[in-house]
């Protein structure tokens, strides 16, 4: 945990977090950063949380943040030290898969180091076929960069719907019989044929990306453990042997109401409000070609955005995608 007064842009300070490796020399994967305005008139702080994936995923990283602000609020209602016990976390984390998945579940191999997960485990089975596919698709995205052989520089744009935009949005939805995220990823489609136009060729090809849908909702538990062991191994194992291209079409994911996760004010153990969370977002570093681009709404009001590696696509660029995607959703509405 760090103090940090800054006088930059905080997009920036998060940009200069976003080069540091992750372990550190040391071997530490997870920080957090409390953040001061330089100047001695303290009206807004920021909290950063900067973890490895490894760790925990976005959902995950935004439940730890909610509970440490909420221990924040306690304390800042306390007038005396009352010594934090530290020992406990242990006892307050979810119980492991292997011990909570149905009877009739396959149950995943355990972690360990004498045997590794195959396509020909029942858990991991399903995967191969559908991994062999994506390889061997012919993938139609945006146009093709190469892939970046360095450290990724990272690079964050968003941009906000305004109150009446998002009140309109939110209300032609609730007529549709599809999800609000359907309807952004069917415009996010429209932006990658905007920008670059299908040839007669392209249109046996498959618009291949990984598209994280409606992360905000529950799951089934075998098909979380699935993935969870694809991203960890087979997708790791697979870019180290150099066997996945890099992705030139986009990875897409819809954060959902934040207000199911965060709470939006934070109080002291007598109930009085001592701040209110005004804003958030989360970023990944992002190495591939195509932008992650990411749907979320705060307080009612839609944001959408997208991390980007500045080594490979310019800022400017990724703007225009956000607003093309964004005119696109209000396309399919009319």
């Amino acid at each position: 945990m760090s103090l940090v007064r800054l006088s930059l842009n905080l997009n920036k300070f998060c940009e200069k977090l976003g080069d540091q490796k992750i372990p550190s020399p040391a071997g530490d994967q997870t920080w957090m950063h409390l953040v001061f305005p330089s100047s001695t008139t303290v009206g807004q702080i920021s909290l950063i949380f900067y973890t490895h994936h490894s760790v925990t995923d976005g959902n995950g990283a935004k439940i730890i943040v909610n509970t440490f602000l909420a221990e924040f609020g306690k304390q800042l209602g306390r007038t005396a030290d009352v010594g934090l016990a530290w020992g406990e976390e242990v006892e307050k984390l979810t119980p492991a898969k292997f011990n909570i998945l149905g009877p009739a579940e396959p149950v995943p191999i355990p972690p360990s180091p004498n045997e590794q997960p195959t396509f020909a485990h029942p858990v991991y089975g399903t995967l191969g076929a559908e991994m062999q596919n994506i390889g061997e698709s012919m993938q139609y995205g945006f146009k093709t960069r190469e892939a970046d052989k360095g450290w990724p520089k990272v690079g964050h744009v968003e941009l906000v719907f305004s109150k009446d935009e998002s009140k309109e949005l939110l209300a032609y939805m609730k007529g549709q019989p599809y999800t609000l995220t359907v309807l952004a990823h069917a415009a996010l489609a429209m932006v990658v044929m905007f920008s670059n136009p299908a040839s007669p060729e392209a249109a046996k090809h498959t618009m291949n990306n990984f598209c994280m849908v409606d992360d905000h909702k529950d799951m089934a538990i075998a098909y979380i453990a699935q993935a969870v062991e694809m991203f960890i191994y087979g997708m790791k194992q697979g870019y180290a042997a150099n066997h996945f291209s890099a992705n030139q079409c986009y990875m897409l994911s819809n954060d959902g109401q934040g207000e199911n996760i965060r709470d939006l004010t934070f109080r002291d153990e007598k109930g009085q409000a001592t701040f209110n969370l005004s804003r958030f977002f989360t970023s990944i570093n992002h190495p591939h070609p195509a932008p992650y681009f990411c749907l979320s709404s705060w307080q009612g009001v839609i944001d959408i955005g997208a991390d980007f590696n500045e080594n490979l696509i310019v800022a400017e660029e990724v703007k225009v995608y956000l607003v093309k995607w964004k005119e696109f959703m209000y396309c399919i509405m009319k």
